[in-house]
């Protein structure tokens, strides 16, 4: 025996409110809704939940998105260089918070998905560089410049690094590099 219920004034406000609520949502994030038919809700009436499940369940709308698409359509696979940046900024993130492995996994990620990308090896650079794994950085450091020999800040962190291992004339020269090409 399906569950009966009756509709009460306060249940009634309760689901006027919950559908203003909802469309206020939809409208603001754009997003376009699915047609649903209504259930009608009078103040006394019974109502079977059974029957009310089978009317809102009828068949939705396609949207328009949907009309111009369809199975016979191909999916574009997406592309590297996003999914890379995607990477890039969750390690720039986990960077931010010092959780440096986690860092260097993103940014290993963010290079194997786009391995000219080179802020992907100058933020996984950054991340050696913080956990003392110097050799490591200086690799990374080199790829960024080779990638993009106008990358001014590869320069400079790559001699940070060369200064901190003893190697002053490199560094100076990364230094020199690095401020010619950040002036205008």
């Amino acid at each position: 025996m399906p569950a009966t219920y009756y509709v009460t004034r306060e249940t009634t406000h309760f689901f006027r409110s919950c559908s203003m609520l909802a469309l206020l949502l939809l409208s603001s994030v754009h997003v376009q809704a699915y047609s649903i038919p209504a259930v009608q809700m009078v103040e006394g009436q019974n109502l079977n939940l059974a029957v009310a499940v089978k009317k809102v369940s009828a068949p939705r709308m396609q949207l328009p998105s949907e009309q111009l698409s369809g199975p016979a359509l191909p999916i574009a696979p997406p592309t590297p260089a996003i999914d890379a940046k995607v990477n890039f900024d969750s390690g720039v993130t986990s960077h931010g918070k010092l959780d440096y492995n986690k860092a260097i996994i993103e940014f290993t990620e963010a290079i194997r998905l786009d391995p000219t990308f080179a802020p992907g090896y100058l933020g996984r650079g950054n991340a050696h560089s913080n956990q003392g794994n110097l050799d490591e950085a200086i690799r990374d450091y080199c790829e960024a410049i080779r990638l993009d020999p106008n990358y001014a800040i590869a320069y400079e962190n790559r001699g940070v690094v060369y200064f901190h291992t003893g190697k002053r004339a490199k560094a100076n020269a990364d230094f020199a590099t690095a401020r010619r090409l950040a002036s205008p």
